[in-house]
């Protein structure tokens, strides 16, 4: 039974990496991700002159800035089928620590998915805003 529950662990994981696997060069040849997601990259970075791109690999790339005033961070991941979105706020004086996160359609519109973050990140600052009045 043991050699059993063992091997089903040992498929499983090796399901797992085989797919990873497929999904890296699947990206590779894609371009990676900063390049199958350009219009959203191109944005992020557009959205400060100091934004850079920190670490990038085929299927990540994490985007933004970072300071003494904090940093705001978004990560791109492509994961089957999907891209997920975080972002993350850390260390500012006024906002203190924010995470968000959004899972998208890999071929949704990256138009799309900037008006629906820009929504939802509009809604996070009125709300954290009105803390102040």
């Amino acid at each position: 039974m043991v050699t059993f529950i063992i091997l089903v662990i040992i498929l499983i994981v090796g399901k797992f990496l085989f797919d990873s696997m497929q999904q890296s060069d699947k990206m590779k040849s894609e371009g990676g991700v900063r390049k199958k997601y350009k219009v959203l990259v191109d944005s992020l970075l557009a959205a400060d002159p100091r934004n850079k791109i920190f670490q990038e690999t085929n299927t990540f790339v994490s985007v933004g800035i970072s300071g003494v005033a904090g940093s705001q961070i978004f990560n791109i991941q492509a994961t089957f089928g999907t891209v997920t979105i975080q972002m993350k706020v850390s260390n500012n004086p006024l906002l203190g620590n924010i995470n968000m996160e959004w899972q998208f359609p890999e071929s949704m519109n990256q138009e799309h998915m900037l008006m629906k973050m820009n929504d939802d990140i509009n809604k996070k600052m009125q709300s954290l805003m009105e803390r102040y009045q």
